[in-house]
């Protein structure tokens, strides 16, 4: 079965809906998994949410492998077709920090001036959880806070940090595939993605079986990376670039981890990838998770990772203190409710007024030479 990509100039439907359907749920999650634990006191509102919404909150981090999962597929499709040289991977970097850092920036912004505002007026707590310093700020701007040791000054941070490692290892990757074994097609010399598997593979099992269990790994991306590899060959598998058999062979591997040591974390990884893939062999990756709500939060579902925290930390602490600091289950609940829905609406205007500018500026420096027609896209 094939998946049918639209003609390049029906903007509208290049989208995978339901890898944006996906992004919006996860995000959505991890946001209210904050909100609900960095409140005053969770176990006040614990008191009176319904068990499966309390269920929800408390599980919501395990979200954070499904958006890896998608980073992990989505990026080699983006060079599906691209003609790999140094000059092309420095491109697709400088694209991708155009793309996150402005948000990511902005948002940095913010919380220095929600701390600045915390410690001249006193309205809510620090945002921060250790003081400030100046080397904890300049880490952030090179995304090096986790290498370099200082704490991430927002949650949600450090998985930008982690991104930026991968599209750096993704590159390598690429260079050290088309060297070994390079694919000429219609003159333009690519990676052929059987030899990014036997490249990658042993890191991915190496990060699956020990690395995820160091926590002194835990800034390198090599922590994470098996997420990250299992979205590469599900997109390699339904593509055709590599025999659907390595694909069933990766989901085996990772059965016999969950059999050996039993993370939710990876369940949630290796669900992500089997929706995908279903939804990708049966054709409807253009169509499943299709509404308009999931795909609005998908759409801003980056502005909100970064943004909620900051949002959230001002609205619940202010809240509880308008309360007399002793709400009951039911105001602390409805704070909860309040924090999340302002941290929507600012991810809304994050999102207009910053990341979609910066998505359209990356475009613009995308070498003609490196794209690809979508219309050749099969999957399946």
């Amino acid at each position: 079965m094939q998946v049918t990509v639209p003609a390049a100039s029906d903007k509208s439907a290049l989208r995978f809906a339901f890898l944006d359907g996906l992004r919006g749920l996860a995000a959505l999650t991890i946001a209210s998994y904050h909100i609900f634990r960095y409140e005053p006191d969770p176990k006040t509102s614990q008191q009176c949410l319904p068990w499966l919404l309390e269920r929800w909150l408390v599980y919501g981090w395990v979200w954070v492998p499904c958006l890896l999962v998608i980073s992990g597929f989505v990026i080699p499709l983006s060079f599906r077709d691209g003609r790999v040289t140094s000059r092309s991977v420095a491109n697709f970097l400088v694209r991708r920090l155009v793309r996150l850092s402005p948000s990511y920036f902005v948002t940095l912004l913010i919380v220095l001036l929600l701390q600045g505002i915390s410690e001249k007026l006193s309205w809510f707590p620090t945002p921060l959880d250790s003081p400030l310093s100046w080397g904890q700020v300049a880490s952030h701007l090179i995304y090096a806070q986790d290498l370099l040791g200082f704490p991430n000054l927002s949650a949600g941070l450090w998985t930008v940090c982690m991104e930026v490692q991968f599209y750096v290892l993704f590159g390598v990757a690429l260079l050290l595939s088309r060297a070994v074994c390079p694919i000429v097609t219609d003159g333009q010399a690519t990676a052929d993605p059987r030899v990014m598997v036997f490249l990658c593979a042993p890191l991915a099992v190496m990060s699956l079986c020990d690395w995820c269990n160091r926590p002194d790994l835990d800034p390198y991306v090599i922590y994470f990376f098996h997420h990250f590899f299992l979205g590469m060959v599900t997109w390699w598998a339904l593509d055709d670039r590599i025999p659907r058999g390595w694909y069933w062979a990766t989901v085996g591997i990772w059965l016999a981890r969950l059999c050996w040591d039993w993370k939710p974390e990876v369940v949630c990884a290796l669900v992500a990838s089997l929706a995908i893939f279903t939804a990708g062999r049966w054709g409807h990756l253009h169509d499943w998770l299709n509404v308009r709500w999931l795909q609005y939060l998908g759409k801003i579902s980056y502005s909100l990772y970064l943004i909620h925290y900051a949002v959230s930390h001002v609205v619940t602490n202010v809240g509880w203190g308008l309360l007399g600091g002793l709400p009951s289950p039911l105001q602390a609940s409805a704070c909860l409710a309040i924090a999340l829905a302002s941290s929507l609406v600012t991810a809304h205007l994050l999102y207009v007024w910053v990341e979609a500018p910066s998505a359209q500026w990356a475009a613009r420096l995308k070498s003609p030479r490196f794209s690809f027609d979508a219309r050749n896209v099969q999957a399946g």
